[in-house]
């Protein structure tokens, strides 16, 4: 059963500037059409029992003189006020966004609450989509459904991989993309896009120069866009070399045998006799000059 009223906004009805370029006469057939749309199905669309109404069925409907009615109707597409699909049905913007928004709140509902968009509300909007019937175009009548009614998961896949590819972009080793977009798909089930990107530059800003970067699935999967950064690690990378540790030290040199980088902070690499590291590490090591 269709609902028997309508959400409308006065203050947006007033801001809109398409719709105020028209005049007195244009504004309120529009009303009229609303009215006429919100009863349609598709909803949103200028639809009577499933068809386009010809001019003089439109002017019967509103009451009007049918020529008072074409030239208001052409003055609103003029004006951009509403949209049409494929085969010319006209059908308001706003009112399939909002329908749009109504069935993803209530299919994520039925997922149990999750938040839209969330990896689970995804999954059952998808298999919803599966079982809706879609329309064709048939002499007159709407050729597809508005967006509330397709909710393709199309949508939902184009947005994650916009996402992945800020995510990746930014990311500063680029290793096993294909694991990645996995973890990087379970993790926006369990936390905010914004959140991970925010973790992702706290990650990026703290990282010793001593420590090696992580691989993205790794850091996804350990859901790492949460840790804090470490102080010790971040003041032991700017410490005077007189101060650095033994353990820190060590670790250098064993990095350093892996990777052949040094970092540029704590002097002359191994293998320089100006090397400040340990001897007993440069030999352990195999590093001595």
């Amino acid at each position: 059963m269709k609902n028997p009223w309508l959400k409308f906004y006065p203050t947006d009805w007033s801001a809109d500037e398409r719709l105020g370029t028209c005049g007195l006469v244009a504004r309120g057939l529009w009303i009229e059409m609303i009215g006429l749309m919100h009863r349609a199905d598709p909803y949103g669309h200028m639809l009577v029992n499933g068809k386009k109404p010809s001019d003089d069925q439109l002017a019967a409907l509103v009451r009007a003189p049918v020529e008072i009615v074409r030239n208001a109707v052409a003055e609103l597409d003029a004006a951009g006020v509403f949209s049409r699909t494929r085969n010319g049905t006209i059908y308001s913007r706003r009112m399939t966004k909002d329908e749009k928004k109504s069935r993803e709140g209530m299919l994520s509902q039925r997922a149990g609450g999750p938040l839209p968009g969330s990896r689970r509300s995804k999954q059952v909007i998808e298999r919803t989509v599966r079982k809706q019937t879609t329309l064709e175009v048939v002499d007159g009548v709407a050729d597809q459904p508005p967006p509330s009614q397709r909710l393709e998961a199309s949508i939902y896949k184009e947005k994650e991989q916009a996402d992945f590819e800020r995510f990746w972009k930014a990311w500063p080793l680029k290793v096993k993309r294909d694991e990645a977009r996995k973890a990087f798909s379970k993790a926006i089930g369990r936390a905010r896009v914004d959140d991970i990107l925010a973790g992702m530059n706290r990650y990026i800003a703290n990282k010793p120069d001593w420590q090696h970067w992580a691989h993205a699935s790794t850091w996804l999967n350990g859901g790492r866009w949460s840790d804090e950064p470490d102080s010790k690690a971040s003041d032991q990378s700017t410490l005077p070399i007189e101060d650095i540790t033994t353990s820190t030290w060590r670790v250098r040199v064993g990095s350093y045998r892996r990777t052949g980088l040094w970092p540029g902070d704590i002097g002359p690499p191994p293998g320089d006799p100006r090397c400040e590291a340990p001897a007993h590490l440069l030999v352990e090591f195999g590093a001595a000059a």
